[in-house]
């Protein structure tokens, strides 16, 4: 049984330190809380378990005592944000908003810092916008913004293409 597996490793981690087990289960067998107790453990926390729960454990076997604060209320509501203008990747050098996708598709968190940095050089204030939404993980914002800037550079260039076409005819 598994117990038996518990009994020798509780037995072993006391043997060695002076310390205190408690299990964590989402076992509704009320008899095999004997069991564990019997097995060296010396409380049991039943899953979903709520914080408040974990804290008066921790003061029952280590003596923790807790002090605790009313929240304040905040004083008055704070004025709806307004969303951040992502429309200036439209500006980007082409192959910098390619690496940048790239980056963002691979998830590669170095080369989508370093590649913002390079936004900031050119627009700081897109690059702080940038680095916000990065810093967050917001990864999918920052995508959307730059496909949106793809999107307006083929819409350019079809209509240059559209005019050219039709000066020909």
């Amino acid at each position: 049984m598994i117990i038996n597996a518990f009994v020798f490793f509780i037995e072993k981690i006391k043997s060695n330190y002076v310390c205190q087990i408690v299990a964590l289960t989402d076992s509704v067998f009320a008899g095999q809380r004997d069991e564990m107790l019997a097995a060296g453990m010396d409380d049991i926390l039943r899953k979903p378990f709520q914080p408040r729960e974990i804290f008066e454990c921790l003061a029952r076997h280590l003596g923790a005592r807790y002090v605790c604060r009313e929240r304040a209320a905040p004083a008055s509501p704070a004025p709806p944000e307004t969303p951040p203008d992502l429309s200036a990747p439209a500006g980007l050098p082409d192959g910098l908003r390619r690496e940048l996708l790239d980056a963002l598709v691979a998830l590669d968190t170095g080369r989508i810092a370093a590649l913002i940095g390079r936004v900031a050089e050119q627009n700081p204030a897109l690059g702080q916008l940038l680095r916000r939404h990065a810093d967050s993980f917001d990864y999918a914002t920052i995508e959307s913004a730059l496909r949106g800037g793809e999107r307006e550079t083929r819409s350019a260039h079809r209509d240059n293409a559209t005019v050219s076409a039709r000066s020909i005819l």
